[in-house]
């Protein structure tokens, strides 16, 4: 089914929760903007008093693919990760738009996260994992990526993994293997 045919910030499975485990799933064609798996939340240590966000979440097994890289104008994107204490681990992800695995932590969100032994296939986006914001203790290891193009935005810069940080630190770079990375008109 196609979760993101109108509209924005359609997922295919979102969670606030804590202590969630999304695993072994299939997701073809099931969502846009802000990614097919949603998980978000806020740092436990900026929650309000009384107020309790999603934490502690294992997204794993599961297999992501996009048969377009955008949707209704938007592009697709595969897991989005605003939330601490999460580990993302052997995804099969392939065809997106955006960033197939991706942080959002403009005020730190994404603390203690570990992506690991993912595959990522046939990429149209600029860059396969891209971390966001000021989130710390990442670490990015053994995940395999092959086939970058960037097809869907050819006039950006295009790769594996990018760190965007405004902030934030601790990111560890281990044992990743990117294969075929296009190379764009004027590089």
């Amino acid at each position: 089914t196609n979760a993101g045919a109108s509209g924005t910030d359609s997922n295919g499975i979102y969670t606030k929760m804590r202590y969630t485990n999304i695993s072994d799933n299939i997701l073809i064609d099931a969502g846009q903007s802000e990614g097919f798996i949603d998980v978000k939340g806020r740092d436990r240590a900026s929650a309000a008093e009384g107020v309790i966000f999603g934490h502690s979440v294992v997204v794993q097994g599961n297999i992501l693919y996009a048969t377009t890289p955008t949707v209704g104008g938007f592009d697709t994107y595969g897991i989005k990760v605003a939330n601490e204490d999460v580990i993302v681990n052997g995804n099969y992800l392939e065809g997106f738009g955006g960033s197939a695995i991706y942080t959002q932590g403009t005020n730190g969100f994404a603390n203690n996260l570990t992506i690991s032994d993912n595959i990522i296939r046939n990429h149209k986006g600029s860059w396969a994992i891209t971390l966001f914001g000021a989130g710390s203790n990442i670490s990015v290891s053994n995940n395999k990526i092959y086939d970058v193009n960037s097809s869907n935005v050819p006039s950006s810069q295009n790769g594996g993994i990018r760190i965007k940080a405004s902030g934030g630190g601790d990111i560890v770079l281990a044992g990743n293997q990117i294969f075929n990375i296009a190379t764009l008109a004027g590089d």
